[in-house]
């Protein structure tokens, strides 16, 4: 656009210096010889000077008329703006339906129960009736049913068995909703089928006795401690093995003796004589308690055995006095 500018400015300026030097250059006019028989009136060079004159501001005005429009297309960024025959939109008004939104109301959820421990579930209010399922605790399960004079619900299993619950353990969801449910009545007590009675045989128990301290008395000079004995076993004790000892002196009297049929039939009797005993009689054992401390702790301990000479099934068992 600098280019065209320049050549315009050029152009013009040459126009301009070619007119006025065509103007100098032309010779004057003679007033006289301009006409025949007039007065002096102009000549006929001044005529085609002012001729020239004209010319030269018609072609400067027009020079300068499209330098003006040239600067006006560069200013408007090259060219005027097209009038788009595109009319405008036309609005249009939609029509807005007015719609009744319907009004929600809650609906009460229908009530659930869960329990602190498993619990059975039978066909009826109590253990009369048959287990068909149960409630783990910390499941929830709907309750379809309340019998209202019992308080126990009916609720439907994961496997869809519906069956009476034990409330003890219950923790309902919406219980004010337990009395709108269906309220069953109780169903009949089952009558239970006729078992015959099993024939038990017993187990015979390991060697078993009781053992208590009777009293003390002398045999031969000698202070004796006396136990009594009962046999729980079903056979007969044949032998028994005695121990006494001063326990808060760490002092043991008899050490161990074995003896064969030992046991007296009274308390107040002395070995050797004695026999066995059987099952489910009572007896009693005498043993030597000389040289402990009157006063301290004193200890027998008792071995029974089912044979002679310690032999056979045996239990031993010990029991604490206090030394005359």
């Amino acid at each position: 656009m600098k280019t065209n500018r320049k050549h315009i400015s050029k152009l013009f300026i040459f126009l301009l210096l070619a007119v006025l030097l065509a103007a100098c250059n032309l010779p004057g006019g003679n007033g006289n010889n301009g006409g025949d028989g007039g007065d002096g009136g102009d000549g006929g060079n001044g005529d085609n000077g002012d001729i020239f004159t004209q010319a030269a501001q018609t072609l400067a005005a027009q020079a300068q008329l499209s330098l003006q429009q040239t600067q006006t297309a560069e200013a408007g960024g090259g060219g005027a703006p097209v009038p788009s025959d595109t009319p405008a939109g036309t609005a249009t008004d939609t029509p807005i339906v007015a719609t009744n939104t319907p009004t929600l109301t809650n609906t009460p959820s229908s009530p659930t129960v869960s329990v602190s421990t498993n619990t059975n579930c039978r066909t009826g209010p109590s253990t009369a009736y048959p287990i068909v399922g149960a409630a783990d605790a910390g499941q929830s399960y709907p309750v379809v049913a309340y019998n209202q004079a019992t308080s126990h619900p009916i609720i439907k299993l994961p496997n869809g068995v519906e069956c009476w619950m034990f409330p003890g353990f219950a923790t309902y969801t919406n219980q004010a909703a337990l009395t709108s449910l269906p309220n069953p009545a109780v169903p009949p007590t089952p009558t239970p089928a006729a078992t015959s009675t099993p024939t038990i045989t017993p187990t015979l128990a390991g060697p078993d006795f009781n053992l208590s301290v009777d009293s003390f008395h002398d045999c031969a000079g000698d202070p004796f401690v006396v136990v009594k004995i009962r046999n729980l076993y079903n056979v007969p004790y044949q032998s028994a093995t005695l121990k006494t000892e001063d326990v808060d002196a760490a002092l043991v009297i008899v050490a161990g003796t074995t003896y064969d049929a030992p046991f007296l039939p009274n308390p107040g009797d002395c070995p050797p004589s004695g026999s066995s005993v059987n099952a489910n009689n009572s007896a009693y054992l005498a043993e030597k308690i000389l040289g402990g401390t009157s006063g301290n702790t004193g200890r027998i301990t008792v071995t029974l055995c089912t044979e002679d000479a310690g032999g056979g099934e045996c239990e031993t068992k010990f029991v604490d006095f206090t030394i005359p």
